[in-house]
């Protein structure tokens, strides 16, 4: 289990299920909002923790690039970008997983 200094969980949030119908969930740490800031309970203002891995997050982290409008991630990547932030960055286009990491059949 992965726990910040204030105690809170920080695995992502994630859960679904494979082609085989087994349970599955995710075991990666949760992501920092690279641009989104809270204050914290001293009011100092903090990196917003997301509820989900860079895999799993649903919308592009990259804020700046695309100003208040939430641009939907279509292939899940290692960057939690859209497909145009993703070329950007890495000069092509993200290549769709077969298996996202950090993913693991859930126990009973």
């Amino acid at each position: 289990q992965t726990s910040s200094p204030d105690g809170v969980r920080r695995i992502c949030y994630w859960v679904g299920e494979n082609d085989r119908g087994n349970q599955l969930r995710c075991h990666n740490k949760t992501v920092n909002h690279p641009y989104d800031r809270l204050p914290d309970n001293l009011g100092m203002l903090r990196p917003k923790q997301l509820d989900f891995c860079y895999y799993h997050v649903r919308y592009c982290i990259n804020t700046p690039h695309h100003g208040d409008r939430p641009i939907k991630i279509n292939v899940a990547n290692e960057f939690a970008f859209c497909n145009e932030c993703y070329v950007m960055q890495k000069g092509h286009p993200p290549k769709e997983l077969i298996r996202i990491p950090g993913t693991r059949q859930k126990r009973n």
